[in-house]
């Protein structure tokens, strides 16, 4: 009897481990093999394409708690713009336990007046792995032919160097240039960003590591075409890429001016957009700085662009994406520092990083309001109101006075220098103020230049703000800057200008340190005033003739 116990027991012993193995084998053959997690699934509106989002990888799981994007964004009332986010956590499955390697947001949209479809990825490695993930397009087409075209450099990355491909016929399988894609089947056009690894250096600047990228490859299936990027795995790292999708004639090639416009946007490697908006190489004069070293400009120069002059369905696009990433980025003060250090106003007045710059805030209220006004959105209207606000109060206690009470105002300020109590400038301008007293307003001035560009610009703004809300507000502070600037007309050089363009040093007027620019403000504010009063405003005209012979002394153009 002891015996058969003994048997009975080394049976369930043997039967055990033999259990044991075959189930550890099947988690190593289920957990070794290639897992595809489906990311987005999205049909267009109109007959046409549909588009799968797939990321791929060994052992990859995407886990998120929130709930899932939608399928269809077309339902939704945010016109002209919706856009969906959501964040998903990055596992790699290391035996029987899952290991967090990644964070990944995920923007998908639906642009309204094109009926195009976006998407945005922005993931941020948390741990080093050798192979990269990868991040497969599949887009539902049975038409044989697509054609291919990007964006060539001769020698340096510049507007000027740069040159469309001629249109190529993609084979059914091949490895694609390392650039920005621009694609063009019988039933659907694309724009494929490049995926853009970036080196956070701080203060918003990151450095561009494209030598990092490997090139993304495409497939032919027959019923469907798959493009496909890797994103590469390094700690520290944050990797974007982004996507417009949709109906055939995406873009018009055969309008030459709109190639032009979209050569030099260029948001291939001199502009690359992100999801707050479109990045530049940083200026010398900020810091961090890096040859390749990107950040978000606050003033969105070239969506307002795109606005007003684009005509293509990828154009109208950019500029709604702007709009929004405008707004996305608008603090509740309603302004727009920068965020790098500029060394010459911290030398000069030592103003920190995260400043405020009176020319890059108006030039992006302008947008949203131009924004407004083509498209009808009141939140546009909103985002420019709230800048229109704070200038207000800032122009009040941020000036220099001129000879009859006008408002010099002074070019940047510190914004982080004397923030007060948790009050908003939002709130404080809602408040009744004594005139005569300053601790209200919860920054310090700062005594800095004054430029006529961003001076003339910020009265035109207000101008043109007042003529969709009339607020009295907004009209004083325009005709008291409009004051100063006739006061110190008459005092400028009538022969010859002795003031040197590069030179922003001079405290007060920094009158002609860019002279072109400069010019097409006035020439603007002359048009705002002509158009109001009837008549062209003789400082002003006075101003703009100062401008074309300085540009005629320095040989320069002034385009009129």
């Amino acid at each position: 009897m002891k015996n058969r116990k003994l048997l009975h027991l080394l049976w369930l012993t043997i039967f055990f481990f033999i259990s044991f193995a075959l189930s550890f084998m099947a988690l190593e053959k289920f957990y070794g093999e290639e897992s595809k997690s489906t990311l987005l699934h999205f049909q267009q509106p109109t007959e046409g394409s549909s588009f799968s989002l797939h990321l791929t990888s060994t052992n990859f799981i995407l886990e998120s708690k929130e709930k899932p994007l939608s399928s269809d964004l077309t339902a939704s009332k945010a016109k002209p713009i919706t856009i969906e986010s959501q964040f998903f956590e990055v596992y790699q499955q290391q035996g029987r336990q899952k290991v967090l390697f990644g964070e990944l947001l995920v923007d998908i949209g639906f642009l309204e007046p094109t009926l195009d479809s976006y998407y945005f990825l922005r993931y941020k490695p948390l741990q080093t792995l050798e192979e990269p993930l990868s991040l497969s397009l599949t887009i539902d087409s049975s038409f044989d032919e697509v054609s291919l075209r990007y964006l060539t450099y001769d020698g340096d990355l510049t507007v000027e160097t740069s040159a469309w491909s001629t249109a190529v016929l993609l084979n059914d399988q091949e490895v694609l240039p390392r650039q920005s894609l621009f694609l063009d089947g019988h039933d659907f056009s694309a724009y494929l960003s490049l995926v853009y690894v970036y080196e956070p250096l701080g203060l918003g600047v990151r450095k561009e590591r494209y030598d990092l990228l490997p090139p993304a490859t495409y497939l032919d299936q027959g019923e469907s075409k798959v493009i496909t990027f890797h994103l590469p795995h390094q700690a520290g790292l944050e990797v974007e890429h982004w996507s417009l999708l949709g109906q055939k004639d995406l873009f018009l090639w055969d309008d030459e001016a709109q190639n032009a416009l979209r050569s030099t946007a260029n948001l291939d490697r001199l502009r690359a957009w992100t999801r707050e908006g479109v990045q530049a190489i940083t200026p010398p004069t900020y810091e961090p700085y890096d040859c390749r070293g990107f950040w978000v400009v606050p003033a969105h120069h070239v969506g307002n662009k795109l606005l007003l002059e684009g005509q293509d369905r990828f154009a109208k696009n950019m500029a709604l994406l702007s709009l929004d990433g405008a707004l996305k980025t608008q603090l509740p003060e309603g302004i727009w520092p920068t965020a790098p250090r500029s060394t010459w106003l911290y030398d000069s007045y030592g103003i920190e990083a995260g400043f405020f710059d009176s020319r890059f805030n108006s030039d992006a209220a302008l947008f949203l309001l131009h924004g407004y006004r083509h498209y009808g959105k009141r939140d546009f209207l909103e985002g420019a109101l709230r800048y229109a606000d704070f200038l207000g109060q800032y122009a009040r206690y941020h000036h220099r006075l001129t000879e009859r009470g006008g408002y010099l105002v002074y070019d940047y300020f510190d914004y982080r220098n004397g923030h007060s109590e948790g009050r908003t400038i939002s709130e404080l301008s809602k408040c009744d103020r004594n005139q005569d007293r300053l601790d209200d307003w919860p920054y310090q001035p700062t005594v800095t230049s004054v430029s006529l560009n961003q001076l003339v610009t910020a009265m035109n703004f207000l101008y043109e703000i007042y003529e969709e809300e009339p607020n009295n507000s907004f009209l004083e502070t325009a005709e008291i800057i409009r004051l100063a600037i006739q006061d110190i007309a008459s005092s400028w050089p009538q022969e010859k200008v002795k003031v040197d363009p590069t030179s922003m040093m001079d405290p007060y007027y920094g009158l002609f340190e860019h002279p072109l620019l400069t010019l097409h403000d006035l020439r603007y504010s002359q048009s705002l005033l002509e158009r109001r009063e009837g008549q062209k405003d003789e400082a002003f005209q006075f101003l703009i003739e100062a401008a074309e012979n300085y540009l005629e002394q320095i040989g320069l153009p002034s385009y009129s």
